[in-house]
């Protein structure tokens, strides 16, 4: 375990920010709330603290209660250097690096919000570490690739087709050329994947033991239904599922007081 290396360098309303030394590298991370239980929240691809969970720590249901953690992993937003790298195994990378960031800050046990590759990789962390995950709660996630989904993913690929506020947001992250040499390298991992068979981590799936929370856009463009489906049906741990009608692939950003109110609910029960 790495040695905690915590300094503050940035306060803004009641969130923190500091940075972690974790496997030899300085993380960036952001803090909210002073609860004895620890709530730590995983992006998404290329995403950060603050494009993906700025709901989620100005919660007011959320931080009243716990100390919500959010984390940009190796390679994304403010934890670089290193420049990102996308091998075929990134995801569970990401998961012994963030599970080593909360370790080096303090939290022995904590539940953890992840969201597309942050739910897979979030997962991963409840299976391989069930004495530090308390409860998973996740939404976006697959446990492995189709040729359907390489399809969505080949529709994003030039991103002057996304919508303008998505594509800036990136773009006010990692700059213009970086944002875009960063998307093509997770497109060229995920290709490689799926050459390898389209597996994510389905051999995790059943091996979660924590109760979990299943959450579901029903019209999420770029993870069908059977996605969430084989989760439920394969996760043997106690599950919760909830599924948002109208709901997309950020259904926590576009249902924030509702989702952040079932996550309370969740935790709490």
């Amino acid at each position: 375990m790495s040695r905690h290396l915590l300094r503050f360098v940035r306060r803004f309303s009641s969130v923190q920010s500091g940075r972690v030394s974790a496997n030899g590298l300085n993380f960036f991370y952001e803090q909210a709330g002073q609860g004895e239980n620890a709530v730590l929240c995983l992006p998404g691809a290329l995403g950060t603290t603050r494009t993906d969970f700025d709901a989620q720590l100005k919660s007011t249901i959320l931080t009243s209660n716990y100390s919500v953690i959010a984390v940009d992993p190796r390679g994304y937003g403010q934890s670089r250097p290193p420049s990102r790298t996308f091998d075929t195994d990134f995801l569970y990378r990401d998961a012994e690096d963030v599970f080593t960031v909360m370790c080096a800050l303090g939290f022995s046990q904590f539940s953890v919000l992840g969201w597309s590759d942050g739910a897979n990789s979030a997962v991963i962390m409840a299976a391989n570490e069930p004495e530090a995950v308390k409860k998973l709660v996740i939404w976006g996630g697959n446990a492995f690739i189709t040729e359907d989904d390489m399809k969505l993913y080949e529709a994003t690929k030039n991103v002057d087709l996304w919508s303008k506020r998505h594509r800036e947001a990136m773009e006010a992250v990692y700059g213009f050329d970086e944002f875009r040499d960063l998307w093509a390298k997770w497109n060229i991992a995920v290709e490689a994947i799926f050459a390898q068979g389209g597996n994510l981590y389905k051999e995790k799936v059943g091996k979660v033991k924590c109760p979990t929370f299943l959450l579901h856009g029903a019209k999420d463009p770029m993870v069908p239904r059977l996605h969430a489906d084989y989760l439920r049906e394969n996760l043997k741990c106690p599950l919760q599922y909830h599924e948002f009608p109208d709901g997309k692939h950020n259904i926590h950003l576009r249902y924030a007081d509702d989702f952040n109110q079932m996550v309370v609910d969740f935790l709490s029960d």
